[in-house]
């Protein structure tokens, strides 16, 4: 064990650890073994950085999906990787961060979305947020191609009636 000659110096030495525990836990190419250690790391920046892993293990994702600490589970959710069922979970934290970062994340399932824009409690920016987002925005285009086309097909129909009644 290293002798410190000021608190100072240790608290430097300590920064200098978690930083290079921070760097590590954003590797894409860290062992598995390695992640699940820094997943169960006391430090929640730690635990943050590594929910924000764009290739984090999948056990991992339910791992860090019960911490305690609203930024772990806000790196979760911003993650693009995280499986849409934890999104999905994610959209009803009770934590507005997290939330947030579901409305944001361009994986979010839509039915996690709607739930989000559906809800009374949501705030107008967060909405706002839904708004923007690919997945959101495809949902409304598919919704109102799918309106073109029912519409297309009544009139088909009813173009049909009148065909049929003069021969």
């Amino acid at each position: 064990m290293k002798l410190f000659r000021t608190q100072f110096q240790k608290e430097m030495a300590l920064a200098k650890e978690r930083a290079k525990k921070i760097e590590k836990s954003l590797n894409e190419h860290e062992s598995m073994e390695s992640m699940y250690e820094m997943a169960n790391d006391m430090d929640p920046d730690v635990r943050a950085s590594v929910a924000r892993n764009d290739s984090l293990p999948v056990e991992l994702s339910y791992l860090l999906f019960k911490d305690s600490e609203p930024a772990v589970r806000a790196n979760l959710a911003w993650n693009k990787g995280t499986p849409k069922e934890i999104l999905t979970e994610l959209a009803r934290d009770k934590d507005e961060v997290v939330r947030w970062a579901v409305c944001d994340n361009e994986s979010s399932p839509i039915d996690a979305l709607l739930y989000l824009l559906n809800s009374e409690k949501e705030e107008e920016h967060l909405k706002k947020r839904i708004e923007r987002n690919p997945v959101y925005l495809q949902y409304l285009s598919d919704k109102e191609f799918d309106c073109v086309n029912d519409y297309r097909d009544e009139i088909a129909n009813e173009v049909d009636i009148l065909n049929s009644l003069n021969p």
